[in-house]
């Protein structure tokens, strides 16, 4: 019954604290932050927007939207030529321009004609090579409070630009986590790195400006990360450990809050057994035990 009860206590020790830290391997963000910008007329009438993320990676595709209401003329022809453009700049190519996408060069025909009062595009990309940020920009030419009458030509040029900063490498890497001093003999922080270029990539860890791990290549699975028994024995508190990731050439990094309880009952080894943090195996732990018990009581009679 003992070794039983052992066993049992052994397997939530076990489970507690290295469940606290799953990790996967990298991957695209299926969920980006975006910005928006917009234009309106002056009869504020027609309303001109661009949306896309914030931040992307090298590697994984993301949408731009570009999208124009008018509630006045809902299934009408509200805007002439128009333009979605890519800009970014290198040291070794200048400033560099593309057109993604485009209409309404030949009149009407793929013009911004609205439907139901709204009229959109949406552009997905992927970007590769050098990380530079880009600057999307939405040109157009919109046909004012005037273009509905005999009058033509009464065109206002617009346009909206908006900034996206591309980052070299996707970082999969917990924001926080707490573990208690008895615990770091058993405890790794994973991280992982979204590679799709398959690139040579090495990783390190810091404590602000001190080393706690030197750089190591990550692994064909992307993986990056900081094993705690390998470090002296770490103090009780709060500690922002960041993660490090280049190429040779480019550097990414993400930061992890780690705060560090005092072992159980004041202790320091490993000896403590991390049940009080498993609340959630407690009722299983203890099922367990009195199947056994009665078990052993019908065994004995």
């Amino acid at each position: 019954m003992k070794i039983m009860y052992f066993l049992f206590i052994s397997l939530a020790s076990f489970l507690l604290t290295n469940s606290a830290f799953a990790g996967g391997a990298g991957s695209c963000p299926t969920t980006y932050t975006n910005w928006s910008t917009s234009w309106t007329d002056s009869g504020n009438y027609t309303k001109y927007k661009l949306k896309a993320p914030v931040e992307v990676f090298i590697g994984c595709p993301f949408d731009t939207t570009a999208t124009v209401t008018d509630n006045q003329f809902p299934n009408n022809w509200v805007g002439g030529p128009w333009a979605i453009y890519d800009t970014y700049s290198s040291a070794s190519s200048g400033k560099v321009k593309t057109t993604l996408m485009q209409g309404g060069v030949n009149g009407e025909l793929d013009s911004i004609s609205t439907v139901n009062g709204q009229w959109q595009r949406v552009i997905t990309q992927t970007y590769a090579g050098t990380p530079y940020d880009h600057k999307l920009e939405f040109a157009f030419k919109d046909m004012g409070t005037k273009s509905y009458s005999s009058t033509s030509g009464m065109q206002w040029t617009g346009g909206i630009i908006g900034s996206i900063t591309l980052d070299p490498f996707l970082i999969t890497l917990a924001s926080s986590s707490t573990f208690r001093v008895d615990q770091q003999s058993s405890t790794v922080i994973p991280a992982s790195v979204f590679n799709p270029a398959n690139a040579s990539l090495t990783y390190r860890w810091l404590e602000g400006s001190t080393l706690l791990q030197a750089s190591l290549p990550v692994d064909g699975s992307g993986n990056a990360p900081l094993n705690l028994s390998l470090l002296p024995a770490l103090s009780a508190g709060s500690h922002t450990y960041t993660l490090e990731v280049t190429d040779g050439t480019s550097i990414a990094s993400d930061n992890i809050s780690i705060v560090i309880s005092p072992a159980l009952n004041g202790g320091t080894g490993s000896s403590q057994v991390p049940i009080m943090d498993g609340w959630w195996l407690l009722s299983g732990v203890f099922i367990g035990i009195g199947m056994l018990a009665r078990r052993q009581i019908r065994n004995s009679d």
